[in-house]
């Protein structure tokens, strides 16, 4: 939480070790680890509790497991072959197969879930709701509530599980779904096949009339042409055409790339003679060429020009060259004879296989309607052969039951109910009750806001603690405190410490001194004459420690002067059980001296308490504005003056008394005070240019965080000094 209290008046870094009373040795270093730590402490504070969420929520669960009607299951496998022949005759029975078997398999598990499947079963077990049953189940479709359906991947098997509060019941209804199934697949086969058989019947006679008339009509188209069988003829010219289209795309592009040659030859293109397929001599003369050429620059290089190996190599260049020259022109001269000759061989097959086209094209026209008559006179023929066979084959199929699908595995009564799961429902309560028991100690300890130990105060505020004050059982008055000091008496009892010393007013009055002495021992500054002891909030245990710091003050030797300037609910004439008459009131709005209104304690003559007064509801608007005045008169005549003021959040008294004290205390109760109200009155008193001496936790346990648990350590230290002093 940001804090708007940015720079505090704290004791110098070189001292600051000083005020780590709270500390464990090693602590700066591990600092990484104290979260760990702390919710580990929190897990062990909490234990009994969360022992005793997990141990009820482990017994709810056990109970409800056993409370619970059970459910058993069973499960009937129905086996689904699509190769199995789906007929006995014909040309299905040697059998057939679906390309998608998932699809297949889906559909037969919609069918399963269909009406006419389950109204039987449903009707049979008395299962369907009283509403429908008493109306003739006539307005809606049936369902099974706990019949379940699944496909196993990887397989070609469905299924068909049903869970009742009866095992037998359960067994038996998942057998007659499965049953009912194959039964209403063998019923629409049959049913199919009747109505198929009978149209077909119907149809027999007209194609039986069709294909005697389109037999009449092929005859009389051959005796028209004259030819039994005219596409023979027809393939005969098909081919030619074909080989004649195929010879004469090979000579166009034949064609296509000697002009290509010839062209570049023709512009003048060097690099066309050089790739040509009939310049491997050229390539040979070009290579001498090159080679010659490089002998004579060094036969210049070497001899000179005027040398004569420079004149024989000149004349082999020149003939080279020569040779070179005349075997382009000659392949210059092939190519375009190659061109000219391919021109004239694709022009004659062009002509050939337009001759040719001609003919199919005249043959094709006679012999369509020949071969569409035939193909008619075939087709009628055929179908009507295939319906007169189907029709016997409808007669006989019908009569068998489909095969593709059986009861492979039939349901049987189980033994154990799958719900509910005893063990991992009670082993799945433990577990969820133990992280949910754990999640909420976390959960509630990061949501609490506010200012429990003096590691979270240093982070949360950026303030040091002077001192953590424990929460004492039975607190005695401050003037109780005198005796215990003089050793007139003792908390203990029976000379054996109290069970918990922390909480022990012998531990507070350490407090105390180790506060007192963190304030008035510092050597970094000048002493400190004048003291507020204020808080942020009220009912924080500002007054009493007031009390208890002036007297741990006094016991030193040192005059000390007590001044209740909380006009608003003063306390201190409760702790030392004196007569709240003339107190600071009456200083304030009768302009009497605080040496007449000063009051001695008994037993303790180096401590005088200033009282509110019995008019300190009047006074309480004056005494911020009259009070640096009063200090100055006091510091005069006493070491230390301590001034109880009142809380500083929505009060303007403290704030004013803040500004003339030399130092100011800051008192809050540890695990009820919001940090944000700590950092408002901070931020307050450090835009006041306060010296802000640092914060005190009071009212604290050692439950409350991880940093208090060496409290035990110092009461065993405690008793055993006693002891040795007795």
């Amino acid at each position: 939480m940001p804090s708007v209290y940015n720079k505090p008046k704290i004791l110098p870094a070189e001292n600051r070790s000083q005020l780590l009373t709270y500390t464990t040795p090693g602590q700066g270093e591990a600092e990484e680890l104290l979260p760990m730590q702390h919710y580990l402490w929190l897990l062990r504070r909490a234990w009994w509790k969360i022992a005793l969420a997990v141990t009820l929520a482990t017994a709810l669960t056990a109970l409800g497991c056993f409370l619970v009607t059970p459910v058993y299951e069973a499960t009937t496998r129905i086996a689904v072959d699509n190769k199995v022949p789906t007929t006995v005759l014909g040309q299905d029975s040697g059998g057939q197969s679906t390309n998608d078997v998932e699809e297949f398999l889906t559909t037969e598990m919609d069918l399963i879930q269909s009406d006419a499947v389950l109204r039987p079963v449903a009707e049979q077990f008395h299962l369907l709701p009283v509403t429908k049953r008493n109306k003739g189940v006539a307005e809606g479709a049936v369902s099974l509530p706990g019949l379940t359906l699944t496909h196993p991947a990887n397989s070609l098997l469905l299924r068909i599980t049903y869970r009742s509060k009866s095992p037998q019941q359960a067994a038996d209804v998942a057998n007659a779904v499965a049953q009912s199934y194959i039964d209403q697949l063998y019923d629409m086969r049959v049913r199919s096949s009747m109505k198929v058989s009978g149209f077909m019947e119907k149809q027999l006679d007209d194609l039986k009339q069709h294909m005697n008339q389109s037999a009449e009509a092929l005859a009389a188209y051959e005796r028209q042409l004259g030819v039994v069988d005219p596409e023979q003829q027809t393939s005969v010219l098909a081919a030619r055409v074909l080989q004649l289209n195929s010879d004469y795309t090979e000579a166009e592009n034949d064609r296509i790339r000697k002009e290509s040659a010839y062209r570049a030859v023709q512009s003048g293109n060097p690099a066309a003679i050089d790739i040509n397929a009939q310049a491997e001599q050229l390539t040979k003369l070009k290579q001498q060429l090159e080679d010659a050429q490089q002998k004579m620059a060094t036969l210049k290089t070497t001899y000179g020009v005027n040398n004569m190996n420079y004149k024989l190599g000149a004349n082999e260049l020149a003939e080279v060259t020569r040779e070179y020259t005349a075997a382009r022109a000659d392949i210059s001269k092939r190519i375009q004879t190659d061109y000219t000759q391919s021109v004239s061989h694709e022009a004659m097959l062009r002509d050939a296989l337009a001759q040719a086209k001609a003919q199919a094209d005249q043959l094709n026209a006679s012999s369509t309607e020949y071969q569409q008559l035939k193909r008619d006179a075939e087709a009628n023929k055929t179908l009507y052969n295939e319906l007169f066979q189907k029709i016997k084959e409808a007669g006989i199929n019908s009569t068998f039951q489909n095969s593709t699908i059986r009861i492979a595995d039939e349901a049987r009564p189980q033994s154990s109910p799958v719900f509910p799961k005893k063990t991992i429902f009670i082993a799945l309560g433990f577990f969820m009750s133990t992280v949910l028991s754990v999640a909420t100690v976390l959960l509630r300890d990061m949501m609490d806001k506010s200012v429990r130990d003096p590691e979270q105060a240093r982070r949360m505020l950026n303030i040091e603690v002077l001192g953590v004050l424990p929460d004492v059982h039975q607190l005695k008055p401050a003037g109780r405190q005198l005796l215990l000091e003089r050793g007139a008496g003792t908390l203990r009892t029976g000379g054996k410490q109290p069970i918990d010393w922390s909480r022990s007013q012998d531990a507070y009055t350490e407090a105390i001194r180790t506060m007192r002495s963190l304030v008035l021992l510092e050597r970094s500054r000048e002493p400190l004459r004048s003291l507020l002891v204020t808080s942020a909030l009220a009912g924080e245990g500002k007054s009493t420690c007031t009390a208890h710091l002036a007297i741990a003050h006094a016991l030193q030797g040192r005059k000390t002067l007590l001044i209740d300037a909380d006009l608003r609910r003063p306390s201190q004439h409760n702790h030392f059980a004196l007569r709240n008459t003339d107190g600071l009131a009456e200083v304030i709005l009768d302009g009497r001296s605080i040496h007449d209104v000063r009051k001695e304690i008994p037993g303790l003559d180096n401590l005088h308490v200033v009282t509110a007064g019995h008019l300190f509801g009047k006074a309480s608007h004056l005494v911020g504005t009259r009070m640096p005045g009063l200090l100055g008169e006091a510091t005069g005549d006493y070491d230390l003056v301590v001034i109880d003021a009142p809380p500083m959040l929505g009060l303007a008294e403290p704030i004013q008394i803040a500004c003339a004290a030399d130092g100011v205390i800051l008192i809050t109760q540890a695990g009820e005070t919001n940090g944000e109200a700590v950092a408002a009155a901070l931020g307050t008193l450090n835009r006041l240019d306060v010296n802000v001496l640092g914060l005190v936790l009071n009212k604290v346990r050692r439950e409350m965080s991880s940093t208090y648990q060496h409290y035990g350590v110092y009461a065993q230290y405690n008793d055993e000094t006693a002891l040795s002093a007795s």
